[in-house]
């Protein structure tokens, strides 16, 4: 856990396998267990705080630094926006209201 905390597995490892494929597999497991979501929280900011310093070890490319981080905010953001959009739009077409 160490190791994941101070971003030492890479950038795209940490990225992609933790955070990513980590988080998904979490979002999951929380919303069918719902006493789960400390724990999901937790595995959120480890996860996140690695991805971080991962790229402040990351020796390639400065765009794939900054997507990176930048995918650390946008990503849970457009996560919780898309379904309320989704939801919101098939409330008005059930409503009636949009045609």
């Amino acid at each position: 856990m160490k190791k994941l905390w101070d971003g030492e597995y890479g950038l795209a490892a940490t990225f992609w396998l933790w955070w990513f494929v980590g988080n998904s597999v979490m979002a999951g497991l929380t919303t069918t267990v719902p006493f789960l979501g400390i724990a999901g929280l937790a595995w959120f900011i480890v996860t996140s705080v690695g991805v971080w310093r991962a790229g402040a070890h990351y020796q390639g490319s400065d765009m794939w630094r900054t997507l990176s981080r930048v995918s650390l905010f946008a990503l849970p953001i457009l996560g919780v926006l898309i379904p309320l959009i989704l939801f919101g739009a098939a409330l008005l077409l059930l409503l009636g209201i949009a045609q």
